[in-house]
C-alpha cells in the first residue's frame, strides 16, 4: 500500500508542475489599467505608446515615458466621433474606423481627417477592420460593403467587391491577419479569402476561399464568421462568432475550432466546458491558448462576457477558466496582446495590462501598481 500511495503523489506533483509549465501563471500577476471606464474595443503600439479605439469616449493616445492618457477629442479640430471600431498605425500615420469613414491623423501635421468611400453607400463607409502590412506598405481596410487597400506611400485607394455571386456575406468585411508575413487571412461575414502576396498584387481571383462548405469547420452552421485567427506550425485555431436566434438556431454557431491544416478539424465549445460559445479575442501565451469568450443570448440577441479561457494548444484540454488570481473587474475582452512579458487586454473597462514576468510567489494577492484614467 505504501508504495501505491506514493506514486499517486507523484503523480499528483508531476501534474501540478507540468500545470504550471503549461499556463506560465505560476507566477503572481501585477495588474495596470488604462483607460477605466471606458469600452476599449480596439488598441495598436506606437513605439513605446499606445492608440486606443473606444466605444464611446472616442480615441485616447497613452504616452507611457509620461503615464500621460491624451483624449483626441480635446480642442477646437480634435475627433468629434465617439464611436471607434478599429485602430491602426505606422510612423507617419494613424487610422481609426468608424461607422461614417475612415479617420486620419497625419503625424507631421499634427491634423486630423476623414475619408469617405464613394462605392457602397452608406454602410460602404462603416469601416470594421483594418491592418499595416509593414512589408507592402498597404494599408488593408474592411468595409461593411467592400474591401479596400491603401499604398500608403502613393495614398492611392483600391476598392474591391468580394460577393460570389448573390452571396453578399463574403463582401461584408471585418477584420485581416498576416500569417509568417506572406499570406492575408481577410475575414467576412459569410467565410475567410486567403491571398498569397507571393502572387503580386492583390485580385479576388488569386485568393483561396474557405467557409463550412466541403468539410471545413466541420459543416457547421448556416455561415461561418470568424473573429479570431490564429497560427501555430501545425494548426491553426479560429475563434468563431456566436449570432443565432430562435428564427436561426444554426447562423453563426460559435466554437474554436483547430485545423491541423490537411483535413481534420477539433471544436470546443460549450460541451467542452467553454463557458460561451462567442469567442471575441485568442492569444497565444506559452504552450496555452487565451481565449476571450462570450455566451450570447438567443432570444434578445445580446452578448454577455465569460472572461478568459485557458487552454492546452498540444491536447486542447481547458485548463481554466477564469483564473481566480485574473481579477480584473472586466468580463469582456475584445482585443489582446502579448509581447513575451506583459499581456494587453482591451475591455469594457479599460485597456488592461497584466505583468507575468515576476518568478516569486504564487498567485493572488497583488496589489494593483496604479490606475491611470
Amino acid at each position: 500500500m505504501r508504495r501505491v500511495i506514493n506514486k499517486v503523489q507523484i503523480k499528483r506533483i508531476l501534474t501540478v508542475l507540468l500545470l504550471v509549465s503549461l499556463t506560465v501563471l505560476a507566477s503572481p500577476p501585477d495588474f495596470f489599467q488604462i483607460a477605466g471606464g471606458a469600452k476599449v474595443t480596439a488598441f495598436v503600439r506606437d513605439g513605446n505608446d499606445f492608440w486606443l479605439a473606444t466605444y464611446g469616449n472616442g480615441i485616447f493616445r497613452y504616452e507611457a515615458s509620461s503615464n500621460q492618457l491624451i483624449s483626441m477629442a480635446d480642442g477646437e479640430k480634435g475627433v468629434k466621433d465617439r464611436l471607434i471600431d478599429c485602430i491602426e498605425a505606422n510612423e507617419d500615420f494613424v487610422w481609426a474606423g468608424t461607422s461614417d469613414g475612415l479617420l486620419i491623423y497625419d503625424k507631421k501635421k499634427d491634423s486630423w481627417k476623414k475619408r469617405k468611400f464613394a462605392e457602397g453607400g452608406e454602410y460602404g463607409n462603416w469601416i470594421r477592420g483594418l491592418k499595416y502590412d509593414k512589408s507592402t506598405g498597404l494599408l488593408w481596410i474592411g468595409r461593411f460593403i467592400n474591401l479596400s487597400i491603401l499604398n500608403v506611400k502613393r495614398q492611392k485607394y483600391e476598392d474591391f467587391n468580394l460577393a460570389r455571386g448573390s452571396e453578399t456575406a463574403t463582401n461584408n468585411v471585418k477584420r485581416f491577419f498576416i500569417e509568417n508575413d506572406r499570406y492575408v487571412w481577410i475575414v467576412t461575414e459569410g467565410g475567410l479569402y486567403k491571398f498569397d502576396k507571393a502572387d503580386g498584387e492583390f485580385e479576388t481571383g488569386k485568393c483561396e476561399f474557405i467557409s463550412n462548405k466541403d468539410g471545413a469547420f466541420r459543416s457547421e452552421g448556416m455561415r461561418v464568421s470568424v473573429n479570431s485567427i490564429l497560427f501555430d506550425k501545425e494548426f491553426i485555431w479560429f475563434g468563431n462568432q456566436d449570432f443565432r436566434s430562435p428564427e436561426m438556431p444554426d447562423f453563426n454557431v460559435g466554437g474554436i475550432y483547430r485545423f491541423n491544416r490537411m483535413a481534420k478539424w477539433d471544436k470546443l465549445d460549450n460541451r467542452s466546458g467553454l463557458p460561451g460559445n462567442g469567442v471575441y479575442s485568442m492569444i497565444k501565451v506559452g504552450n496555452t491558448i487565451w481565449a476571450a469568450v462570450y455566451e450570447f443570448d438567443t432570444d434578445i440577441k445580446k452578448e454577455y462576457g465569460r472572461g478568459i479561457t485557458i487552454i492546452d494548444r498540444n491536447s486542447t484540454k481547458i485548463i481554466s477558466s477564469n483564473p481566480g488570481d485574473l481579477n480584473i473587474p472586466a468580463n469582456s475582452f475584445f482585443a489582446m496582446e502579448f509581447d513575451k512579458r506583459y499581456i494587453w487586454l482591451a475591455s469594457e473597462n479599460g485597456l488592461w495590462r497584466i505583468d507575468l514576468s515576476n518568478p516569486l510567489g504564487t498567485w493572488g494577492g497583488v496589489a494593483k501598481k496604479g490606475n491611470k484614467k
